[in-house]
């Protein structure tokens, strides 16, 4: 490599940067990730009032703490898929227990008890 030996040091997001093309890497890689963060944020606005939403903003906040260090795409994968893996789970079984429980609200019954209420 044309830009240093990392063999035995943590390449950070920068270095990453650095590597593969030098000053150009440097400030592409900061401009995708910048722009990926913006939309991340922006999505995250947007989606203030969800719970699901927002702790999934807030666990992956903390966990880009390790890829601005670490700097590589699959171990940041692996990890966010480890820590974010539990609140899918939980989204998955909140949404099939409301679907189960909208279903029971909404049967019939209670149309047709408002129906013969109103028109005797």
């Amino acid at each position: 490599n044309d830009y240093g030996d990392f063999n035995g040091l943590t390449v950070s997001i920068v270095g990453d940067g650095w590597m593969t093309g030098g000053w150009i890497g440097v400030i592409i890689n900061m401009c995708l990730g910048g722009f990926g963060f913006g939309c991340f944020y922006n999505w995250f606005i947007r989606n203030q009032h969800n719970i699901f939403k927002v702790t999934i903003f807030i666990i992956t906040n903390s966990v880009l703490l390790q890829m601005f260090r670490d700097g590589g795409i699959v171990s940041m994968s692996k990890f966010m898929l480890f820590t974010q893996m539990p609140i899918f789970v939980w989204w998955f079984i909140y949404h099939w227990m409301m679907k189960a429980s909208k279903q029971d609200l909404y049967d019939g019954t209670f149309e047709a008890e408002e129906q013969s209420m109103r028109y005797g």
